[in-house]
């Protein structure tokens, strides 16, 4: 039997490198799963409540089914991350919840945009999942602030380039973003926004956070500011697309 060529070798190597890798990025945690391990210690709230009652510097977290590398790599079934603020809707009628993220478009503008949490909620991929809601437990920013910070950053488009993001989480390198770049990840433009809230210090470059650490309560939270802890809802996002605000 003939022994490996080099570069024979070399393919069976780098082969069996990204299989080990790719098997461990299959089993990232996901957001089912953590609900059948976890599920009799969660705190479960109905949707009803969070369009309700879910408001000024509240924060929610999704979870796609797809972004396995996410996952992986913060150790965490949340995936995206989103700012809450409430005001009055279009008709000047009420005041409802609305969600400052950025994202990847959902039928929309790629990048940082405001919706209605509910029209939010209804753009999600894929059938009926589960989210998380944190909740302000100091006082809240007012809405006057909150929209004037969000139009320091409403053209600001989605960063793409999720090597930099993972550097950024692996390595703790900043990348040099000490300024607002022209585009950024989800979470990198909530941290930025809630520092200029007032609700994190800012010791911690925004591009340093992950969606996760909302969840895990791994915040540089500012004096005084804190939040409660994770609470979750079930919504099916074809059930809500009738629903839109």
């Amino acid at each position: 039997m003939q022994p490996f060529s080099r570069w024979e070798a070399v393919f069976l190597v780098v082969a069996l490198v990204v299989g080990l890798a790719w098997a461990r990025i299959a089993a990232a945690p996901s957001i089912h799963n953590f609900a059948r391990v976890h599920g009799d210690r969660m705190i479960w709230a109905p949707l009803a409540q969070v369009l309700a009652e879910a408001d000024n510097g509240d924060v929610l977290l999704f979870a796609s089914a797809r972004n396995k590398f996410v996952r992986y790599v913060t150790d965490s079934p949340f995936t995206h991350v989103a700012l809450v603020f409430r005001d009055r809707d279009a008709a000047g009628r009420g005041k409802v919840a609305y969600v400052w993220d950025a994202d990847l478009g959902q039928g929309c503008r790629a990048g940082a945009r405001v919706a209605t949490l509910a029209d939010k909620l209804a753009r999600v991929k894929g059938g009926a999942t589960i989210a998380g809601w944190k909740r302000l437990a100091s006082p809240r920013p007012p809405t006057a602030r909150v929209l004037r910070v969000i139009s320091q950053y409403l053209a600001c488009g989605m960063d793409h380039l999720m090597l930099r993001w993972a550097a950024c989480q692996l390595f703790g390198t900043a990348g040099g973003r000490a300024a607002a770049p022209r585009n950024m990840f989800c979470s990198e433009l909530v941290a930025r926004t809630s520092q200029d809230l007032g609700l994190l210090r800012t010791d911690t470059p925004p591009v340093r956070y992950a969606p996760g650490d909302w969840h895990k309560n791994v915040l540089d939270l500012a004096p005084g500011v804190a939040y409660g802890p994770t609470a979750y809802f079930r919504f099916d996002p074809r059930a809500l697309a009738g629903s839109r605000l």
